[in-house]
């Protein structure tokens, strides 16, 4: 991704983070009265263009890229609770801070508080990259409208493949759950059906469900 991006005349990376990690960059915030941090598994800022009526060829977007790498092993309760804190941080005070100062230190246009949150999904040994996709797609569905907006979906599996062809920021290679807005209201009464079954069968039965959806949902790429 990083080789694509440099061969991008049109598209500046100002910033990469490998080390949130670190104590020091760790996004903390404060919800309920607790303390909480986000360590995502890396991070960039693009600088890229956009296009307006009033600025049609000078103006540029900024838009900083949050990555969360997903290896399959995480119980889906964690991982939900991991998407779901993403939500809280970009709500709290301390998160709208942090995207302003970015916006403030590599632009000079009005200060912005959007992002991207890249998930990629991989499955383990017992399930691929596809179902991983789909358990994944299911957690993003409970983010409010504002916050999946923000969310772009792909997997290992296609990062790979479009790796090996070259076109890893031209292709089309993620699933944005906005697309999700037509059928979500028949998503949600399923759910309300299934609140008194089974945990098992009530899950396998909304898989069912984004399984199908996700093979007529659009597919774009990063860039």
């Amino acid at each position: 991704m990083r080789h694509g991006i440099e061969q991008r005349a049109d598209v500046d990376r100002l910033l990469v983070e490998r080390r949130y990690f670190h104590r020091d960059k760790q996004l903390r915030f404060e919800h309920a009265g607790r303390k909480n941090s986000i360590i995502p598994d890396s991070g960039f800022v693009l600088r890229f263009p956009r296009r307006t009526a009033v600025s049609p060829n000078t103006n540029h977007g900024l838009l900083l890229h949050l990555i969360e790498l997903d290896n399959g092993t995480m119980p889906l309760a964690r991982l939900q609770g991991k998407i779901q804190t993403y939500e809280l941080w970009s709500r709290s005070a301390e998160g709208m801070r942090y995207l302003e100062a970015l916006s403030k230190q590599f632009s000079s246009l009005p200060s912005t508080r959007n992002f991207r949150l890249l998930l990629i999904a991989h499955g383990n040994t017992k399930v691929g990259d596809r179902e991983r996709l789909v358990d994944t797609m299911i957690q993003v569905l409970d983010l409010s409208g504002a916050m999946r907006d923000r969310v772009w979906v792909t997997t290992v599996e296609t990062l790979r493949k479009h790796a090996q062809e070259g076109d890893l920021l031209s292709a089309a290679i993620c699933t944005r759950p906005r697309h999700a807005k037509p059928w979500l209201h028949t998503y949600r009464a399923l759910e309300q059906k299934l609140s008194n079954a089974n945990a098992r069968r009530g899950l396998a039965q909304r898989r069912d469900f984004i399984r199908d959806k996700l093979a007529t949902m659009p597919t774009h790429p990063l860039l």
